[in-house]
């Protein structure tokens, strides 16, 4: 299979306890299919937001709309954390599309840093490149060739993002065609693995204090048939769905 692999990751701060990184995997031959389902919903989702901004702007004082129009230095994302009650419904119709999509897949890596500190004599690049090659090891097989767009983190120092990574890929067997960093806000599909990945987050941390994301959090496992995202899980029905936590033993001896 040829495959674009798009990697999105949350908990790269050090005071968070968990690292996540998700990669949603599209066929080349299925993604313009994917592209055009998705986009129609995004257009909805945006649609919408512009709706309750413009009820918003209207009420508020000349002051608070100077802050307001600061504060959006970037346009709208879909991104977990921005699901809401005025959005839900069409963020539940953007993950159904994921389901109708047999050929398109996910996984999840879930690290936690409590149980396995991070080596302190390693550079948080070489950790996070560490961790995101487990992750495509685990996601594609030898034979497989892809393209890896994961989103844009700035690194400190003088390292090739790309060409680390490639190599290392490479040296673990896989078959890279190249990688390329993405502007989440520039791509649709980097947003959906944040959706996702929030997902899976909120599930684990048991985050039950905002109702929205819990329901779109309910109908992603319904969907899957997984009643929890809190241990290492793998559902094949619709499509492929894995949430994979390095925490435990069997996983860790597949890396």
């Amino acid at each position: 299979m040829r495959y674009f692999a798009f990697v999105d990751e949350s908990g790269i701060n050090d005071q968070e306890q968990l690292f996540l990184l998700g990669c949603l995997l599209i066929p080349a031959e299925k993604i313009g299919e994917y592209y055009d389902a998705v986009t129609r919903v995004q257009s909805q989702i945006l649609t919408k937001v512009r709706q309750r901004e413009e009820v918003l702007q209207e009420n508020l004082s000349d002051t608070e709309l100077i802050k307001f129009l600061q504060g959006r230095r970037k346009p709208y994302e879909i991104k977990f954390r921005n699901v809401n009650p005025n959005v839900l419904q069409e963020y539940r119709w953007l993950m159904s599309q994921y389901f109708k999509f047999p050929d398109v897949r996910y996984r999840c890596l879930v690290y936690d840093k409590n149980k396995f500190p991070y080596n302190k004599s390693m550079k948080f690049f070489d950790q996070y490149v560490r961790e995101l090659c487990m992750l495509i090891k685990n996601c594609v097989s030898a034979e497989d060739e892809i393209v890896l767009l994961p989103d844009d983190i700035s690194f400190s120092g003088e390292e090739n993002y790309e060409q680390v990574v490639n190599e290392r890929l490479r040296v673990n067997g896989r078959n890279v065609f190249g990688t390329t960093r993405l502007q989440s806000h520039s791509n649709i599909f980097i947003q959906l693995a944040d959706v996702l990945t929030g997902a899976v987050l909120c599930d684990v941390r048991n985050d039950e204090t905002h109702v929205a994301k819990q329901e779109l959090v309910k109908f992603i496992k319904t969907k899957t048939g997984l009643n929890s995202f809190s241990h290492s899980k793998v559902s094949n029905i619709p499509n492929y769905f894995s949430v994979w936590h390095y925490d435990e033993p069997n996983n860790r001896r597949r890396q």
